[in-house]
């Protein structure tokens, strides 16, 4: 029986205001959501977080303290039973072809150019709601 509770959605991003947004429009939607800063801060949040409580990631990719790359790498290469199925999303403003590549190579399931096309977000998240239903 699937929970009731709502999904979380991990928000990495160093521009607050820019992340409150995104929360605020995610709670609207149903989810929560919880904020890092950068990406040493993701990985705390995330290694102490119950296994499959964080259901997604928006993973800025230029942030200080480790960047969305080794904050990805980092969390695939964990001893968790969700580090590989966690939805880890490239999200800058950085729109080249190599940071797709790139976003790929690292373990991330999709790319989300910045500023956030909230539609385009809640298509992507709804597209995995289904995948579990």
């Amino acid at each position: 029986m699937e929970s009731t509770k709502a999904k979380k959605i991990l928000i990495a991003d160093d521009n607050e205001i820019s992340s409150q947004i995104i929360s605020q429009i995610l709670k609207i939607e149903g989810y929560e959501s919880i904020i890092a800063l950068d990406g040493e801060e993701v990985m705390d949040i995330f290694t102490e977080s119950y296994e499959n409580e964080i259901y997604a990631i928006l993973m800025d990719i230029r942030m200080p303290k480790l960047d969305g790359w080794s904050a990805t790498r980092r969390i695939r290469s964990l001893n968790r039973s969700d580090s590989q199925s966690v939805r880890i999303y490239a999200c800058t403003g950085m729109d080249y072809e190599e940071d797709k590549k790139m976003a790929k190579k690292v373990g991330m399931n999709g790319f989300i150019g910045k500023p956030i096309d909230i539609d385009e977000l809640l298509a992507f998240l709804k597209r995995d709601d289904n995948r579990e239903a």
